[in-house]
């Protein structure tokens, strides 16, 4: 698969969100006790949007 990206920002958000992907996965194979992936997701938009801003907030279905 080819990736062709615009700008430098483009690539470091990529970046960023293959590290993220590589993260999940390697505390999903070895962490020490089982995992909820859906928390841990869950938990991980909670933090997104509490960095933007201390009005945005996420309401889980």
């Amino acid at each position: 698969m080819v990736y062709a990206f615009k700008n430098d920002i483009a690539k470091d958000q990529f970046q960023k969100m293959k590290t993220f992907t590589q993260i999940i996965r390697l505390v999903s194979d070895n962490y020490v006790e089982d995992v909820d992936m859906n928390d841990i997701m869950e938990g991980a938009i909670i933090g997104l949007l509490d960095r933007l801003d201390p009005h945005s907030s996420y309401i889980s279905s």
